[in-house]
Parts: C-alpha cells; structure tokens; sequence
C-alpha cells in the first residue's frame, strides 16, 4: 500500500503520537474519495494494533473508512472513533451521524471574490494568506477511547 500525502491521520494511543509510518496513508490521486479511503482502511484496521480513532480529510472518505470498520467488525464509535472534514448534508444523516470539521464555505467565496475584485482592480492584497475560522461539529461517531484490556 502507498503511504503518501497526509489525506489521512491516525492516533492510535490516547495521550501517544502515533508511529510515523501511520501518519500518512492514501495517495494524492484520490484520496479524498470513498474507495481509496476504503480500501486504505481496510489494510489499516488489519493491523495487530489497530487505530482507535481514525481522522479523514473529508466527510466521503470518512464513509470509506466507516465500512471499511464495519467490514472489520468493528464498532464506531465503541471500537474506533472517526472524524471527516467539509460538515457535508451526508455527515448528519449517515449511521452513525458523522463527527466533522465544518468549514464556512460561504465566507470562503466572499474572500475568494473580494481577493479576485481586488487583483482585477490591480489593488495590492493585504495578505496572501486568508484564514478563517473553522468549528468542529460533535456527533455519534466518536467517543473517548475503549479502556485497555
């Protein structure tokens, strides 16, 4: 399996950093898609130690990694908690509702305009970096880690 850009973050441990050759799976090509995230999860969770918790950079590839749990018989968020980002219609709907990083999608647009009027009027940028806010959304598939056995 390639590891590759970070599209997905794991923590394995509570309180632990997880091993770096588990920092970073997927490739850039499709990453942020339902099945490469899939089938990354599921030679993840085929691991002796797996993940209890699995962080995605989007809400559809946090479904691929979902089955990819339930393929494995595992429980969210008993056995593996999971987390997308984009707070997307699907996020609250799918089983069990989806934690997730919400992004200001409208505030977003406004800044891309405002940047854009302002380089069509060849105004200087006040900055090249833009940064909003973001605000994470707290649903049912997460949970504090299963206690050590």
């Amino acid at each position: 399996m390639p590891y590759a850009t970070p599209h997905v973050y794991m923590a394995t441990k509570p309180h632990a950093p997880a091993p770096a050759s588990l920092l970073t799976l997927g490739s850039s090509s499709g990453a942020f898609r339902f099945q490469p995230a899939y089938q990354a999860a599921v030679d993840l969770f085929a691991q002796e130690d797996s993940p209890t918790a699995v962080v995605v950079a989007t809400d559809v590839a946090a479904f691929g990694v979902i089955e990819a749990a339930r393929a494995h018989g595992l429980r969210i968020p008993d056995d593996v908690s999971v987390v997308g980002f984009d707070d997307t219609t699907a996020a609250s709907t799918c089983v069990p509702p989806l934690t997730t990083v919400r992004q200001p999608f409208v505030e977003i647009g406004r800044a891309a305009l405002r940047t854009l009027l302002r380089l069509a009027a060849r105004e200087p940028l006040d900055s090249h970096r833009v940064e909003l806010a973001t605000q994470l959304v707290v649903r049912a598939s997460t949970a504090p880690p299963p206690a050590p056995s």
